[in-house]
């Protein structure tokens, strides 16, 4: 007689994503967070201002990615309420998971520290900080809340998947793809933060999931001259020229110890991408 060993059927489980509903879908930022949510697994709402959710709306995790960018000068009123005011409607009127507000490194301008819980200096008389003080109002709102899953992620300068030439590293390189030549209107010791596009989306979305603490800054952690970027740019065969006695612009370098303790440090060095970043930019100019 022989004897057959029958197992069990397996339960099949099917890991379903998470549902998430991104703020600002068509924007820089959370166009490129929607497509990597998606690519992971995960049901995303794209919401614009033609899809605005209902009082009462289940929404998921939330990325507010919505703001104004370099248009925030001309339009006062409209930075007041993209940064501000619908950020906090959402809080008070609809139902989520997780919400992670999207701000900005530029808070830490005038700073002694760049650590998440550095005293910030804002000036109220100056209307360039409106920027600042909307960002900054916003996350002492949030922050405020007795909920450890709503959050904030200050963003330094982003890069890479360029359709414009809204930012300072965009206009250097569509400069350098379409003309050859680069301007410099500022000092060559002049040095920002720089984060990959994709690494920094790729954060955001493990902050809102499995984040440890309420605040973070998503940045490389470096800085990177306007020399460097000039001296490599001259290397690939651009023409680079500097605005004489033009203004320094030097930002602080952004402290990551959070970020990087909790989801890995980012290695990604801007001098390195920059022949993939001006050939995908001459690419797009010659469409």
């Amino acid at each position: 007689m022989v004897y057959m060993l029958v197992h069990p059927p397996q339960k099949l489980v099917i890991a379903m994503g998470e549902q998430f509903t991104v703020f600002g879908a068509r924007g820089y930022i959370g166009e490129a967070l929607v497509q990597h949510l998606r690519t992971q697994g995960h049901q995303v709402q794209a919401i614009t201002r033609d899809n605005w959710p209902e009082k009462g709306s289940q929404l998921g995790h939330v990325v507010f990615a919505a703001g104004m960018a370099a248009n925030y000068r001309q339009n006062l009123i409209g930075t007041l309420q993209s940064q501000t005011i619908l950020p906090t409607k959402l809080i008070e009127e609809t139902n989520f998971s997780s919400f992670l507000y999207l701000s900005s490194t530029r808070l830490y301008g005038g700073a002694s520290s760049t650590d998440e819980d550095a005293k910030l200096q804002v000036c109220p008389q100056n209307a360039e900080d409106i920027y600042n003080l909307t960002k900054a109002t916003s996350e002492c709102y949030l922050l405020a809340q007795d909920n450890p899953k709503i959050r904030v992620a200050r963003l330094s300068n982003v890069y890479g998947q360029y359709k414009n030439t809204n930012s300072f590293l965009a206009a250097i390189l569509w400069s350098a793809a379409q003309k050859g030549e680069v301007f410099f209107e500022t000092d060559a010791a002049s040095s920002k933060d720089y984060i990959p596009l994709d690494k920094c989306v790729d954060r955001l979305a493990k902050i809102a999931l499995t984040a440890e603490r309420r605040i973070y800054n998503v940045a490389r952690g470096e800085r990177v001259s306007h020399d460097q970027i000039a001296r490599k740019l001259s290397d690939l065969g651009i023409a680079v020229r500097f605005q004489k006695n033009a203004p320094l612009q030097s930002f602080p370098e952004i402290n990551t110890a959070k970020m990087d303790a909790e989801f890995g440090a980012i290695k990604s060095n801007l001098i390195e991408r920059l022949p993939m970043l001006l050939e995908e930019i001459k690419a797009k100019a010659n469409q």
